[in-house]
């Protein structure tokens, strides 16, 4: 299992990847999942899915961190698209949040080969070409070797 697949399994156990419920405390579907990169193309299939992708830079080319069991990973959440994107630009930022809280607030449990996830707060990445709000979390996160 590689690196982006556990830090995946260890948000799924939040149930954030299954489904959520927003700020007015109504139901949201789950996100569409896209790890390892962004295909821009299935992005713009659909603008009423939300999507959620997790990215480990450090297998593209950055510089490897001091300790070889950290990375810096990065997880991309994506609004709605079109005309639906101002009103879910509040529910993508809560959701943003829920997750940023999950990581933030528990560790992966001992049978896990991922040691921890630190996140350094969910932000506002701006907006695509299709209008869709993007909000990014940024994790330190240590790997059992």
């Amino acid at each position: 299992m590689n690196r982006i697949e556990l830090l995946k399994d260890f948000i799924a156990t939040s149930g954030l990847l299954d489904g959520f419920t927003d700020f007015k405390g109504n139901p949201q579907p789950a996100p569409v999942l896209q790890m390892g990169w962004l295909d821009s193309e299935y992005l713009a299939e659909d603008q009423q899915v939300r999507h959620f992708v997790i990215v480990d830079p450090s297998t593209n080319g950055a510089a490897i961190p001091l300790y070889s069991d950290e990375r810096e990973m990065t997880i991309i959440i994506f609004g709605k698209g079109g005309d639906q994107s101002a009103l879910d630009n509040r529910i993508i930022a809560d959701y943003a949040e829920q997750v940023n809280d999950f990581l933030r607030l528990n560790t992966p449990d001992n049978e896990s080969c991922m040691y921890k996830a630190t996140p350094r707060g969910a932000r506002l990445a701006g907006k695509n070409a299709d209008g869709r709000f993007i909000y990014e979390i940024r994790a330190s996160a240590w790997f059992r070797g």
